[in-house]
């Protein structure tokens, strides 16, 4: 004997005191801002420190560079 056929139904959403859905709104805020959130100061640090690592790695790749072009140049000439 066949299965029955899937239906998607679903319930209808519940019905909701609205100072309860305030209540649960607020406390899923806070609670989700101490966990992930960080000050502006912290998240400015971070950014400068990114921005100062890749100026330092972008200035030892043009030295590299120039280190290598200039070994180049020294093979050719002898």
């Amino acid at each position: 004997m066949p299965s029955k056929v899937f239906s998607a139904d679903t319930f209808p959403p519940s019905k909701i005191d609205p100072e309860v859905f305030e209540t649960r709104y607020n406390k899923i805020l806070q609670v989700s801002r101490e966990k992930f959130g960080s000050t502006k100061e912290l998240v400015e640090q971070k950014i400068y420190k990114s921005i100062k690592d890749v100026d330092v790695q972008e200035e030892k790749l043009e030295q590299f560079k120039a280190k290598k072009k200039e070994e180049k140049e020294k093979e050719k000439r002898g």
